[in-house]
């Protein structure tokens, strides 16, 4: 997947936002200006505090994550967590379902596994689900 580092102007992250934009506009249910109002208003926060100190000297990970939990405040109908392009795009900077890699399982072994689920939990943390060589799951949740 590709990198992104949603820093305002820049055509790349112009069309990273424009793509989200789309995907968030179909699950809302406003009226177009009312909808792009609020979208104005999530982004240009979104950009003040991307620069900032703080979203400046944060991974892209962090930056994602948060451009999302202000877009699931300002559309809190449009149940976004649940939707999985939006949670592809949103994990573009984390390990892909389907990836194998060595890790350690809960009883501290270090063992080979693969992700074989993923979601954003309400607490903006990454949730795997992680199985070993051998079958057994687990999940492991994941805050940058």
């Amino acid at each position: 997947m590709k990198t992104v580092n949603l820093k305002p102007g820049t055509p790349k992250d112009d069309a990273f936002i424009q793509e989200i934009k789309e995907l968030v506009r179909k699950n809302v249910k406003l009226e177009n200006g009312a909808f792009e109002s609020k979208w104005q208003r999530v982004t240009h926060d979104f950009h003040g505090w991307r620069v900032g100190p703080y979203g400046s000297n944060t991974s892209q990970h962090n930056n994602q994550l948060d451009f999302l939990q202000r877009l699931c405040e300002a559309f809190p109908d449009a149940n976004l967590l649940s939707e999985k392009q939006i949670i592809d795009r949103m994990l573009s900077e984390v390990r892909p379902i389907g990836e194998t890699f060595e890790g350690r399982k809960p009883n501290g072994q270090t063992a080979l596994l693969k992700v074989v689920h993923r979601e954003i939990t309400p607490r903006f943390g990454v949730n795997f689900i992680l199985e070993c060589e051998d079958g057994t799951r687990f999940t492991w949740e994941f805050f940058d």
